[in-house]
């Protein structure tokens, strides 16, 4: 996909629309890659619609909007609310381990710096799963998790 220019004005969606390309690079060896993609361009979205105003803010919208559908589709006909909160929250959980794991050892470094950076945007995304009924995120548990969805959403965008 083409990258976004993001005005200045909505620079607090930059980082979300930014992850969200990053992870279009390596998708298709980690599937969970398009979940999470979706996940941080719709948190993207949904900020910038609250704040949009002008046709530069509301032309950057509608990029958003147009790289979510056609994933949206796939990504929520395949995983439950439940389930795309647990691939997300594991990959904001691996990245932050990676990086903390890499701290403790004392190599902490600008490439650390990133991926905690990067964590902590993950981190921010899942809130858009929470309500104000349901302060874990992923809404009320569903037997089997996502594991199983994520080996057949996997296979298929092999095919």
């Amino acid at each position: 996909m083409i990258p976004i220019t993001v005005p200045q004005s909505l620079s607090k969606i930059t980082p979300f629309v930014r992850r969200a390309e990053e992870l279009d690079r390596i998708r298709l060896h980690h599937p969970e890659c398009r979940v999470v993609a979706y996940y941080c361009r719709n948190y993207a979205a949904g900020i910038a619609f609250t704040i949009a105003t002008t046709d530069d803010e509301m032309e950057c919208l509608d990029k958003i909007l147009a790289q979510i559908q056609p994933c949206g589709e796939s990504v929520c006909g395949v995983f439950t609310k439940v389930e795309s909160y647990k691939i997300c929250r594991h990959f904001a959980d691996s990245k932050f381990s990676k990086a903390d794991a890499e701290d403790r050892l004392g190599h902490a470094d600008k490439n650390v710096a990133k991926l905690f950076y990067a964590s902590a945007t993950f981190y921010e995304m899942l809130t858009q799963f929470h309500t104000n009924e349901d302060e874990e995120g992923g809404g009320e548990e569903e037997e089997g998790g996502g594991e199983g969805a994520m080996k057949e959403y996997g296979n298929e965008q092999e095919e």
